[in-house]
C-alpha cells in the first residue's frame, strides 16, 4: 500500500497547522482556550458557512491530527448530520479505504512514528478513530505521485521544503528564547523527570503553545511552497465540492488541517457565495 512518504507526513503535519492568510488567521480556527491566564485545552473550530437562500451550508472543520480519543468520537458524531463529508487523506485512490481500515498497524517506520509521537503526547491518532468508512465520506485530496508532481513543479521537493521550513521557523523564534546549552540541557532532564503523566501533559502544553504561537510562518514562505502544499490540495478540495453540490448535495463538511482553512474560507465568500455564520469550538486536547 501506498501511502504518503515519511518527509511528506512531517511536512503535511507541520504545514496543517502553521499557516495563516491576511483576512483570516490561525486563531480563527485553532486556539489555546485559557482560564485566568492559565491554558486548559487546545480547541479547532467547525466554521459554519450558508448561502443567501440558506438552502446550502457547508462547514469548514479544522483538523489537528493528534487528540483525545473523546475529540475523534465527537467527530465521529458531528460528521453523521452531513451528505457528504470531504476529507484529506494523501493516499492512492484505491487504497483509501483500505488504509482507513486501521492499516496503519503495519509496523511500517511511519507507522512507529505516529505511534511513539501519539503515546509521547498522551494523545490517539486520527486514522486510528475516525470513521472513513462513513457511506456519506467523499475523498478530495491527491495521490502522493500527485503531491510531490505538484512540488516538483515548482521546483520544491519534500527536502528542500522542510530544511527551509525548519531554518525559517529558528529564524522566527532566535529573539524569543536564547539558552544555553546547559540550561536547555537542564530542561529537557526535568521535564524527562515528571512522572509520567505530568510529563505528557506538560508536553502536550508546550506543543499546542507553539501551534498557535509561531505566527504568519506561511507569510514567510509564501510563493512556490504555500503553492505546492497549500494550494493545489485545496484546489483539489473545493473542485470536489463543486462535484457534490453540482450533485444536488446541500449540507456538507470539509474536514482538513487548520492550515488549509484560511485559504478555504477565503474561497468559500469569493467563488462559491457563502456567507460566514457562526463558530463552534470543539476540545482537541485537555492541557489542564
Amino acid at each position: 500500500m501506498r501511502l504518503l512518504s515519511l518527509p511528506i507526513f512531517f511536512l503535511l503535519f507541520v504545514f496543517s497547522i502553521h499557516t495563516a492568510q491576511a483576512e483570516y488567521g490561525m486563531d480563527d480556527f485553532v486556539r489555546v482556550a485559557k482560564t485566568d491566564r492559565q491554558a486548559t485545552s487546545l480547541d479547532t473550530a467547525i466554521v459554519h458557512y450558508v448561502s443567501t437562500d440558506g438552502k446550502t451550508k457547508v462547514d469548514l472543520v479544522a483538523a489537528v491530527h493528534l487528540g483525545n480519543v473523546a475529540y475523534f468520537s465527537k467527530l465521529n458524531q458531528v460528521f453523521k448530520q452531513y451528505d457528504a463529508v470531504l476529507y484529506e487523506l494523501v493516499a492512492e485512490e484505491e487504497h483509501v479505504k483500505s488504509l482507513a481500515q486501521k492499516d496503519q498497524s503495519s509496523g511500517s517506520t511511519l507507522s512507529s512514528l505516529q505511534t511513539g509521537f501519539s503515546s509521547m503526547l498522551g494523545l490517539s491518532f486520527q486514522l486510528e478513530h475516525i470513521d472513513y468508512q462513513a457511506k456519506n465520506f467523499v475523498h478530495a485530496d491527491l495521490s502522493p505521485e500527485e503531491l510531490r508532481q505538484a512540488m516538483s513543479a515548482q521546483g520544491e521537493t519534500t527536502e528542500t521544503i522542510i530544511l527551509r521550513l525548519i531554518a525559517t521557523s529558528l529564524a522566527a523564534n532566535e529573539n524569543i528564547t536564547k539558552k544555553s546549552d546547559f540550561e536547555a540541557m537542564l530542561e529537557i532532564a526535568q521535564i524527562l523527570l515528571k512522572p509520567e503523566s505530568e510529563r505528557k501533559g506538560y508536553l502536550r502544553k508546550l506543543f499546542a503553545e507553539s501551534i498557535t504561537g509561531v505566527k504568519d510562518i506561511m507569510s514567510l514562505l509564501k510563493g512556490p511552497i504555500s503553492d505546492a502544499i497549500i494550494g493545489v490540495r485545496n484546489k483539489e478540495a473545493l473542485s470536489v465540492l463543486k462535484e457534490e453540490l453540482r450533485q444536488g448535495k446541500q449540507h456538507l463538511a470539509i474536514y482538513y488541517g487548520a492550515g488549509h482553512m484560511p485559504e478555504m474560507a477565503l474561497s468559500l465568500e469569493r467563488d462559491f457565495g457563502l456567507k460566514r455564520a457562526t463558530t463552534e469550538w470543539i476540545e482537541a486536547w485537555d492541557l489542564k
